[in-house]
């Protein structure tokens, strides 16, 4: 959200998919699910151990992580490189 809100106030990419991304992400009800999320995780948090706000801060860096190689993926084309067994085998 925060991204898209920093690229809408310059001017719309001309790849329509990117220009309907930004959009998408600085409608009022995205940004109203995306603090309601934030504010829940808060809620969450209180009172959590300082290991288990460490092991919230790395859960939370590697879903940007993934989030961000999911992006790169859609912007070269590549096509997603992990492979999972089928769910039966967790």
């Amino acid at each position: 959200m925060h991204v898209a809100q920093y690229l809408a106030k310059g001017k719309p990419p001309a790849d329509q998919r990117y220009a309907d991304w930004i959009t998408q992400y600085v409608s009022p009800e995205f940004v109203q699910a995306a603090e309601w999320l934030k504010t829940e995780m808060n809620r969450l948090a209180e009172g959590a151990t300082p290991a288990k706000r460490e092991r919230l801060l790395g859960i939370f860096e590697v879903s940007s992580q993934y989030e961000w190689l999911f992006w790169e993926m859609c912007w070269k084309g590549d096509a997603w490189p992990i492979l999972l067994e089928p769910r039966a085998r967790f």
